[in-house]
């Protein structure tokens, strides 16, 4: 199982949506001139400035979902047929969670009364797209291993 090298992808964009939920996405300035930092989990401080709580939790969700999705995945090496579907589906998930960071950022941006100008993203923002190469080069791995188990059976 773990020697598997899309194991190690599979584990790697676990360990990226466990990251993403600490660090920070984007960056505002808010009217004082003092920065502010949104983060994924820092939801409850938003509540009240007139952005949605569904614009905020839904990044949250489906980064939780992809972690849990990739944690499943992981365990699941003797069937890699459903291996690569549940692939499939945490790619869709992972592409709301880029949605979502981006649009949840523009809603904070635009809506909340206490800031002042553009998001600013930083590395955050950009970490769902890291987790998709690893589901893409996790896909591959399971791809390949799928030839050589059909090709193994050809020559028996």
């Amino acid at each position: 199982m773990i020697q598997r090298v899309q194991t190690l992808y599979m584990l790697a964009g676990v360990v990226l949506a466990v990251v993403l939920l600490f660090i920070p996405i984007a960056g505002f300035t808010l009217g004082s001139g003092e920065q502010f930092r949104y983060s994924l989990t820092d939801y409850p401080s938003f509540v009240g400035s007139g952005v949605d709580r569904g614009v905020l939790l839904t990044p949250l969700v489906a980064t939780l979902l992809v972690a849990v999705v990739l944690l499943i995945t992981i365990f699941l090496y003797r069937n890699r047929r459903l291996q690569r579907k549940l692939l499939l589906v945490s790619v869709v998930i992972n592409l709301s969670t880029l949605g979502g960071v981006f649009y949840a950022s523009d809603q904070i941006s635009q809506l909340s009364r206490v800031v002042s100008e553009k998001a600013a993203y930083s590395l955050g923002a950009y970490i769902p797209l890291l987790i998709l190469v690893f589901i893409v080069l996790a896909n591959n791995g399971i791809r390949k291993d799928e030839k050589l188990i059909k090709s193994a059976d050809r020559i028996r």
